[in-house]
């Protein structure tokens, strides 16, 4: 299924490609599910965003939180910033190629439609090595997978096993198919292993955190460490296409506690319908009248990307940034429900995620 909604790049629409069985299931109020690998997908639009951010205002009653230092808050934004020169709308072809006995995809396309393959790496002990026999790392590739490694938790991390750096098709037709960034499991299947792809062509450093945000989300959710022992015809929970998500994964609390039984309903009828046109309609008409639930139109496309789409406004705005509505594209309320989750659960809430989103939000506070 396909399904379109505004997107945090300042001219794009984000889009998801996800396949869904036909089968609704009871258990924790969620659904049996194929999905395809968390993925971002943009066509052209004119929505456009600030590149200045004011720091928000503090709630009222909210504890005091140590100021960082002048040098530290400039370092940590350092550290996640990376120079216009690297992330510039349209850049020249490189020699890099796939490698031939490689577990992950081969086929620039599959990153959308006119994608440019950039540059492609192993990460070995969190350092890039090349794969794809255009020479060594780039200066602007180092300085991206910084914002990786400053966002993400070391035990998500180690589930990396390659970066990917492409340019989306940034001026392609509406109707074509353009992401802006992926994680892909080895073979399509191993949870143990994963693929990050992102396209940094065109955004700017908000636009680029919330990007790769999203992408971790993914990780966070799906990794191996998130399954159970159940196999496909037997998952009571979510099958993510590499395994049975396990009854304590965040993922399923998420969808319990965020999610009603209305809202699931709708959804699984949405997506069963046959008919792409009809389903698209259907998955609009569902975010109309739910909006005050997602962060965003593309979280309401499928659980999964409402969970990486809420976590990477959790992580980069924070949960009382007023900022967070210029780029959400709805009301600056939507989802703050979810946010609370992401802020205040027991079972996701951990020093680790913390740290990093914290180095996230020096770019809007």
């Amino acid at each position: 299924m396909s399904a379109q909604g505004e997107s945090r790049r300042g001219t794009t629409l984000l889009v998801a490609v996800i396949v869904v069985s036909m089968v609704a299931l009871l258990a924790h109020l969620s659904h049996y599910a194929v999905l395809a690998a968390g993925r971002l997908e943009v066509t052209t639009a004119t929505a456009t965003h600030p590149t200045h951010v004011p720091g928000p205002s503090a709630k009222p009653g909210a504890p005091a939180t140590p100021k960082p230092s002048a040098t530290d808050a400039t370092d940590a934004t350092d550290a996640v910033t990376i120079p216009a020169r690297c992330t510039r709308r349209d850049n020249p072809p490189t020699t890099a190629t796939f490698p031939k006995d490689d577990h992950f995809s081969h086929d620039i396309t599959d990153y959308g439609d006119g994608a440019q393959l950039q540059r492609l790496y192993a990460v070995k002990d969190r350092r890039l090595v090349p794969l794809d026999g255009a020479g060594p790392v780039r200066d602007c590739d180092t300085r991206l997978w910084q914002v990786v490694t400053s966002m993400t938790p070391d035990r998500v991390l180690a589930y990396v096993d390659e970066f990917m750096v492409f340019d989306a098709n940034l001026s392609a037709p509406a109707s074509a198919d353009v992401f802006v960034g992926e994680v892909e499991a080895r073979d399509g299947t191993d949870a143990h292993s994963w693929r990050l792809a992102i396209a940094p062509n065109g955004t700017d450093p908000v636009d680029l955190a919330l990007d790769v945000a999203h992408e971790v989300g993914h990780l966070v959710s799906l990794s191996s460490s998130e399954l159970g022992p159940g196999k496909a015809d037997s998952c009571t929970t979510l099958w993510t296409g590499q395994g049975c998500l396990s009854d304590t994964a965040v993922l399923v609390g998420f969808i319990d506690d965020t999610w009603s039984k209305a809202e699931v309903h709708e959804w699984n009828a949405a997506v069963d319908l046959t008919d792409d046109a009809a389903s698209h309609k259907s998955l609009a008409t569902f975010y109309t009248k739910h909006a005050q639930d997602f962060v965003t139109d593309y979280a309401a496309s499928d659980p999964t990307e409402d969970f990486a789409e809420t976590f990477a406004y959790w992580c980069v705005f924070g949960p009382d940034n007023p900022l967070m509505g210029d780029y959400m594209g709805g009301a600056p309320t939507d989802g703050a429900q979810k946010i609370a989750w992401m802020e205040h659960s027991s079972g996701f809430v951990t020093q680790e995620h913390v740290a990093g989103c914290d180095r996230m939000r020096t770019l809007t506070h």
